[in-house]
């Protein structure tokens, strides 16, 4: 969650009296967060980020906000436009699970009367924020006229709470699956702004419990099925599938194609990009050369690289194609810039330099290891709170990001 920054009938009432019991949804899926007393606050906090990292919506603390929630242990007075949650227990052993209904209830959802099947640490339920889901969707995700378009997610909904820790343990092409998979789900719901999208990928850049992920049409993508697609070698890496897709479609002579990526759905498909809302590019690889890069396995953290680089010249994502011999005589790697829509095309003056403050080599690592050391110490603390004492999953994930490096 971002810093600008017992049940009783108390509680039901602030709620539906305060949110709307017609389920009234908040604008952009941005949810000011006035205010939460001292004693709900670490509590508070895990079921904010768990929303947050489930679902479309962003939590917001701003005590200047004319709306907003406010959680309390009593009932205060309060404002016009603002959402009161109240009068929870600090005490109560279901602290967690009463916070998390309440917050669906004014968030415009119905919470699960039986909470079983809930997975600890877990206090929302899957259906649950699935519904949340496809609340909001019309109110963050842009329509299909609109793309290609970058957008922020949960990082679990493009991967699941058990084994996001080892997506972001170097493992790019999972998630490349998981976002094609909620883009592939997009797609086939008729109720979403977004049915008939073509896919996703992602930038590979994480702020807090969010995923930036770019969101491709028709007029910016094509799904291509394995049958049209050189097969893929055993152990192949993320980048040297990139290189592999991305050379096959400029060598078949794929007319106004710039670049390829593997979807690993699974299926051999792969999403071509169109070069309407792309151009080609080439920034310094600040120490490493193409071959390092793919013996290494940090294709995805050059990709992560390029699309911040990229998007600070105003491009969507940055993604590096592999698919030069080598680097060229200045040392740069291509790059294919994706824009919006009505974007002319991009001054990338400055974006060949490496960033000021990085040295040698370890560019690459640094990059992502904010992200990876927020979601590693998450859970930490997650496990930690529960009381166990096993800390395998973090753990996991914190050799992960070590190996990476």
């Amino acid at each position: 969650m971002r810093r600008v920054n017992k049940r009783s009938c108390i509680l039901f009432a602030c709620c539906f009296a305060a949110a709307g019991a017609q389920g009234a949804l908040w604008p952009s899926g941005r949810v000011p967060v006035l205010a939460v007393d001292a004693a709900l606050e670490p509590n508070a906090t895990t079921v904010l980020e768990e929303l947050e990292r489930r679902t479309l919506l962003s939590f917001v603390r701003d005590d200047g906000a004319k709306a907003g929630l406010t959680l309390r242990t009593k009932t205060t007075p309060r404002s016009e436009g603002t959402t009161e949650l109240c009068c929870f227990d600090p005490s109560s052993r279901t602290l967690r699970r009463e916070l998390a209904e309440a917050l669906l209830r004014a968030l415009g959802a119905v919470p699960e009367e039986d909470a079983s099947g809930l997975e600890p640490p877990s206090v929302v339920k899957r259906a649950e924020a699935e519904e949340l889901n496809r609340l909001y969707a019309p109110q963050v995700l842009p329509p299909l006229s609109a793309l290609p378009a970058r957008v922020e997610v949960g990082i679990w909904q493009i991967g699941s709470p058990q084994v996001w820790p080892e997506l972001v343990g170097g493992r790019g092409r999972r998630i490349i699956a998981g976002t094609m998979r909620w883009a592939r789900g997009l797609a086939g719901n008729k109720g979403t702004p977004l049915h008939g999208v073509i896919g996703a990928l992602p930038t590979f850049v994480f702020r807090d419990s969010k995923a930036e992920v770019v969101l491709l049409g028709p007029e910016s993508a094509e799904l291509v099925a394995s049958r049209h697609l050189p097969a893929e070698p055993a152990s192949e890496g993320l980048g040297a599938g990139i290189r592999r897709v991305t050379l096959h479609a400029r060598r078949a002579g794929r007319r106004g194609v710039v670049a390829g990526v593997p979807t690993y759905l699974g299926d051999g498909s792969a999403l071509f990009l169109r070069a309407a809302f792309a151009e080609l590019d080439h920034f310094a690889t600040s120490g490493q050369d193409l071959g390092g890069i793919l013996q290494e396995r940090r294709s995805a953290l050059a990709w992560s690289e390029a699309s911040r680089r990229a998007e600070s010249h105003g491009a969507l994502l940055g993604l590096p194609t592999f698919a030069q011999e080598g680097t060229n005589e200045k040392g740069e790697l291509e790059v294919v810039l994706l824009r919006g829509p009505g974007v002319p095309r991009l001054d990338s003056t400055g974006l060949k330099e490496p960033e000021a403050g990085t040295g040698g080599g370890s560019l690459f690592a640094w990059v992502m290891v904010g992200s990876l050391l927020v979601s590693a110490c998450y859970f930490v603390a997650r496990h930690t709170k529960q009381g166990r004492h096993s800390l395998t999953t973090a753990e996991r994930e914190f050799a992960n990001l070590v190996d990476s490096l």
